[in-house]
């Protein structure tokens, strides 16, 4: 079978929509668990973190996100 650069950069893209779409759930339990462990928090210390850990993966999956647009755009 004889492939053409077309073909390898579909390849490519397949995967990489794969790859975020994947990245994209894990952040989705991740962030549950955060939202889990501060609703928990009985130390403002903890609550903090958990609060900073949230805004951080918020901004990752916002991140994801803009890429997946794009590459569906694209």
């Amino acid at each position: 079978m004889n492939f053409s650069f077309s073909d390898f950069l579909n390849d490519n893209k397949k995967e990489k929509k794969q790859d975020i779409k994947k990245e994209l759930e894990e952040l989705k339990i991740m962030l549950d668990s955060a939202k889990n462990r501060f609703s928990e928090a009985y130390d403002s210390d903890l609550a903090e973190a958990c609060i900073f850990e949230i805004n951080s993966l918020n901004a990752r999956y916002r991140y994801l996100l803009k890429c997946a647009k794009t590459d569906a755009s694209a």
